[in-house]
């Protein structure tokens, strides 16, 4: 399947169905340009097509100043946007199989670490940026993993309290300092 970074394209009915991709937002800046804001909710929004016509979105998720303010814990979107540190970004479709968004996830695999990087490469990278402070990470600092998951509740019932399933969908490091 082929797909292309298409300005064109509309978002218009695309949404969030638990698709990630996980990069350095710098990772994808270098691969597809600074992208698109809506001065909200997502700093970096990027749009693609397939030869199909059909519309993907790749983009974070309220993880930046621009949706809780400026003084707070959060990155501005400039320092987001630089960060070397591992992000699982959304994907946005309009309920396309997983077929389709297994081959869009590698195309973009490709674009973002190929020809000039190694995933390995990035991978090292991301153990040596603090994703609190975005501060290397030297030998000796004291650190903690910082896992992210989706989870969901199953099988509940008046009877039964249920379980919960959860997928981790990023493992970050941070400076002890930082949490």
């Amino acid at each position: 399947m082929q797909f292309k970074q298409d300005l064109d394209a509309s978002a218009h009915g695309t949404s969030f169905h638990g698709d990630y991709f996980s990069c350095a937002p710098c990772d994808i800046i270098e691969a597809f340009g600074e992208g698109s804001t809506d001065g909200y909710k997502c700093s970096m929004e990027y749009m693609f097509s397939d030869e199909l016509g059909n519309a993907y979105t790749l983009y974070d998720w309220k993880e930046t100043s621009l949706y809780y303010g400026e003084g707070g814990a959060w990155p501005s979107a400039r320092e987001f946007a630089q960060s070397a540190g591992a992000y699982s970004f959304h994907i946005g479709h309009k309920g396309l199989s997983k077929e389709c968004i297994n081959a869009f996830r590698n195309w973009l695999k490709e674009q973002v670490y190929a020809p000039n990087k190694s995933v390995e490469d990035t991978v090292n990278r991301d153990l040596q940026t603090c994703t609190g402070c975005m501060t290397a990470i030297n030998e000796g600092d004291d650190i903690v993993p910082v896992g992210k998951a989706h989870y969901r509740k199953i099988d509940d019932s008046w009877r039964d309290p249920g379980f919960v399933e959860f997928t981790i969908i990023d493992v970050s490091y941070r400076h002890v300092a930082c949490l």
